[in-house]
């Protein structure tokens, strides 16, 4: 083999390598998927993005045939959840403050077993919008 070969074998391996050592993925998560922090956790914001878009429906959590008998309206959700006896399973209330753990909507949410199925029956929210439910009823579930 030539010199001129083996110069350019040997450049050509070395450039493959400062290459390779050189290079650099960085994968940030999307901020979709990023949990909301404790200050989005406000119930107009809940009402805003999850109920309105998700529960108050034709047909499901909105005017006299709510189900359930929970309108959850802009006007009207806040008083048809906290400290409110759920109808599907008396042993919990819809929104303990406080105390999501033992909040039955955040049970239907995550369909833990004390009820007959997850809400919505379209599909389960996304963790997001669970979790922003979660942190408003424990930070004291108030009405902003």
């Amino acid at each position: 083999m030539s010199i001129k070969k083996k110069i350019f074998g040997f450049s050509f391996v070395l450039f493959l390598l400062i290459s390779l050592v050189g290079c650099k993925v960085i994968v940030e998560p999307e901020a979709s998927n990023s949990l909301p922090d404790n200050s989005a956790a406000t119930f107009s914001t809940i009402q805003k993005e999850v109920f309105n878009v998700s529960c108050a429906l034709s047909g499901c959590h909105s005017g006299t045939d709510a189900a359930a008998g929970m309108d959850l309206s802009a006007d009207k959700a806040f008083n048809n959840l906290v400290n409110v006896s759920s109808t599907s399973n008396t042993n919990f209330v819809r929104v303990q403050p406080g105390n999501s753990a033992n909040s039955f909507i955040i049970k239907r949410l995550r369909n833990t077993g004390e009820s007959s199925g997850i809400m919505p029956p379209s599909g389960k929210l996304s963790e997001n919008a669970i979790q922003l439910v979660e942190n408003w009823i424990n930070n004291g579930a108030k009405n902003d």
